[in-house]
């Protein structure tokens, strides 16, 4: 994993997560990454000074021997988010319908 303007790279670059978005007033548009700590970062939609996305992965191998996800959303607009391992080439999807103020959290997202 590479980080890119609309990309992060978490849990040791293992992990590729991006975000889009589609608001109320119809339009869509990409999420803008901003990293936080290795394991976790933000999505930003609209303004950099407003988060509206957060985007954690643990590495839970020692509890039930997978990777966990969290997303959680500081707003109510439609997002969908796209987390890739990059080791084994899987790819997770999670979305949150338009007017809705969406979290979750997936504690066999990737398993090992």
């Amino acid at each position: 994993c590479i980080p890119e303007t609309h990309a992060l790279c978490l849990t040791g670059n293992r992990f590729r997560a991006t975000a889009s978005y589609h608001d109320h007033l119809g339009r869509d548009g990409v999420g803008y990454a901003s990293p936080l700590t290795s394991e976790s970062g933000t999505f930003w939609f609209f303004s950099p000074e407003n988060i509206e996305l957060l985007i954690k992965v643990i590495d839970g191998r020692d509890a039930n021997n997978a990777f966990w996800l969290f997303h959680g959303s500081a707003s109510n607009v439609q997002y969908t988010v796209t987390v890739t391992d990059t080791v084994d080439d899987v790819q997770k999807t999670y979305s949150n319908p338009l007017g809705n103020f969406g979290s979750g959290g997936d504690i066999e997202a990737f398993p090992q």
